[in-house]
């Protein structure tokens, strides 16, 4: 929403009505206004629960933590996370049991789960999210490059979904799974906090 006018207090006189009208009909699909992307949302959905979040990665290198990091106040609901890059770390780091990663592979739902209940249970939070996948440029195992696998787990909800994104350069498929797995997480918490 943008208007022309003398100043922007003017501006803003003209806009702020019609983005109130928005986003009373789009209710919780309202990401953020302004510069707001999100993960304001998923900090403030966070802080109206007063949850806490961790986060672990594989394929997005950190990129998700480094997105939610960006928040002003996220120490107070940002725990931290791991990179699991290597897939011997998410034994390691992540606490994924030997057994899932050698029956569904390291880049499997069943591994993302594992990863976020890892994580969640490592530094105590309310909530995680994890994410793996194929950045490529060559396939894993029968995974082609662009399959990203995400994972939420938070008190009375764990869900898991694969996405398969469209074959694009290795920094552009960890931008889109960064972005999947924050949406992922966002719509996740908004079903929690529904009455």
């Amino acid at each position: 929403v943008a208007a022309r006018a003398a100043d922007a207090a003017a501006a803003h006189a003209r806009v702020d009505p019609v983005v109130d009208e928005i986003v009373a009909l789009l209710g919780r699909a309202v990401v953020g206004l302004d510069d707001e992307d999100v993960e304001h949302a998923v900090a403030r959905l966070l802080i109206d629960r007063g949850w806490t979040l961790a986060v672990a990665e594989s394929v997005t290198a950190g990129g998700i933590g480094a997105r939610l990091a960006v928040v002003p106040g996220a120490s107070t609901w940002f725990a931290g996370g791991v990179i699991t890059y290597a897939t011997a770390a998410k034994g390691r780091l992540a606490d994924v049991p030997d057994d899932v990663l050698g029956i569904h592979g390291p880049v499997s739902e069943p591994t993302a789960r594992a990863m976020a209940d890892g994580i969640r249970r490592r530094l105590g939070t309310d909530a995680a999210v994890a994410v793996v996948g194929v950045a490529g440029p060559t396939t894993q195992g029968d995974r082609p490059v662009g399959t990203v696998c995400l994972a939420v787990t938070m008190p009375g909800l764990d869900d898991s979904r694969t996405i398969e994104l469209p074959p694009r350069s290795r920094a552009e498929v960890q931008h889109f799974a960064v972005a999947a797995a924050l949406e992922f997480l966002r719509r996740r918490l908004v079903r929690a906090a529904a009455p």
